[in-house]
């Protein structure tokens, strides 16, 4: 009778267990072709001079194939208004291995103004890290890991740029750096301004410092030469790239270069998702600020700043 009851009881234990380990079988089997999200490129609007995502349907199933398609795809982009963000002829290879995409280029890399190298390194890196198996990538020049201004710049992600951002209305109050009243160091101030929703954050600091003290800000100081413009600001990888037109040269002959500097630099550092800065002038490298150097990703100094007792 016993028996009875057990062979009863192990048979429909037998077809869960069966069924259960089916399941699992097919679970295995959907997680082995991990799904990505909806597929894009990211390449560059030339008349705006900024990234835009564009749809792009990818056919390959693994995910060394669809790196390879992904790239090709980037590589010979060519549209009406969009264009490629991989200048001609420096693409040499690239290869993918344990989750990880390593770029290589040629020296011709290096030929970029510093705007489209930040921008072409950011699409590279947003299009390919869209699939779920690819975690980090790396670029290499002339098969040296690629720096930036010395620094080396090592394993990049998503996460490693920053999208613009849209402001909501309303008003917001931003912290700048302006030189004091003597101008032997730099206060700072807050300000409350309104959104302007065609800025970024880098924007609307930059014009901001750019319109120079504002009635009722106390004692501090103009740092800009008057003219300067700002004719665009990027940042990825946490670097702000700030090209300014070439008014900015025009000296102010009684504010030191170094206040006029780091005016801009520890105002915009004072962004989370900025760690430094480049400065340029008409797309050009700035290397030397009236006898100060700026060929160096500058970051925030505390020597600058005035210390209120």
């Amino acid at each position: 009778m016993m028996k009875t009851i057990l062979s009863k009881i192990r048979k429909p234990v037998s077809l869960i267990l069966v069924m259960a380990l089916f399941v699992m079988a097919l679970s295995a089997c959907a997680g082995s072709g991990s799904t990505d999200k909806s597929s894009f490129l990211i390449v560059v609007d030339r008349t705006g001079g900024k990234l835009v995502s564009v749809k792009y349907t990818i056919t390959s199933s693994d995910t060394s194939s669809k790196v390879n398609e992904l790239m090709k795809a980037l590589q010979n982009y060519s549209g009406a208004t969009y264009s490629s963000p991989i200048m001609a002829g420096s693409l040499v290879s690239w290869e993918y291995e344990d989750s990880v995409v390593s770029v290589y280029f040629n020296s011709e890399y290096n030929e970029m103004t510093v705007v489209d190298e930040a921008m072409a390194r950011a699409a590279v890196v947003k299009t390919l890290c869209q699939l779920q198996d690819v975690k980090s990538v790396y670029f290499y020049v002339d098969d040296a890991e690629l720096t930036i201004k010395g620094s080396l710049v090592g394993a990049m992600d998503d996460s490693s740029f920053i999208d613009d951002i849209n402001m909501n209305e309303g008003n917001t109050t931003l912290k700048l750096y302006f030189p004091n009243s003597d101008k032997t160091k730099l206060t700072m101030i807050e300000r409350e301004v309104a959104y302007n929703p065609t800025f970024t954050d880098e924007q609307l600091i930059i014009e901001e410092l750019l319109k120079g003290p504002q009635k009722g800000e106390g004692n501090i100081s103009d740092a800009y030469p008057g003219g300067t413009r700002l004719l665009s600001v990027v940042t990825r990888d946490k670097v702000c790239y700030v090209n300014l037109s070439g008014d900015f040269l025009q000296y102010l002959e009684d504010v030191p270069a170094e206040l006029t500097v780091y005016s801009l630099v520890n105002t915009l550092t004072g962004l989370s998702a900025i760690s430094s800065v480049v400065i340029m002038v008409d797309g050009n490298n700035l290397d030397m600020y009236n006898n100060f150097n700026c060929n160096i990703l500058l970051t925030f100094n505390y020597d600058y700043v005035e210390v209120n007792e």
